[in-house]
């Protein structure tokens, strides 16, 4: 896997650790750990406060699937404006799989229609972190 991750270095996509921002290295990465894959959802105002962090560890299969409820919880917060979805991939593979794409064109599809936007969905590995923004995915 090793190997994978360095051509992650490539990737338009990809943020090396030493550059990500206050946000993404203080209020979102510390809530991965190297062997549990976990999704979040963070709800930001329209003064970019954070006023939600929704969390997710229960995973039947070996992808992220996103539970209802917690997408439901994620926009109910109130003055919820954007969003911003994350997981890790302990594996170390920064790409995001078939099944993480078609999560996050479905969800942000479903914030579209209520006025929300998905403003990037991160998947996190060690040495930084692939952005669907980045990338021109979202």
């Amino acid at each position: 896997m090793e190997q994978s991750a360095t051509s992650c270095f490539r990737d338009p996509g990809f943020v090396d650790g030493g550059d990500e921002d206050g946000l993404v290295a203080d209020l979102i990465r510390p809530h991965f750990a190297k062997n549990v894959e976990r999704l979040i959802i963070g709800a930001f105002d329209g003064r970019d406060r954070l006023v939600g962090l929704e969390q997710c560890t229960d995973f039947r299969a070996r992808y992220v699937v996103m539970p209802i409820a917690m997408a439901r919880q994620a926009i109910s917060h109130p003055n919820t404006s954007r969003l911003v979805m994350a997981h890790n991939h302990p594996s170390g593979e920064c790409r995001p799989s078939a099944r993480d794409l078609d999560m996050t064109q479905r969800f942000a599809a479903a914030c579209t229609m209520m006025g929300i936007a998905l403003d990037d969905h991160l998947i996190f590995v060690d040495n930084g972190h692939f952005s669907f923004k980045a990338a021109g995915l979202l």
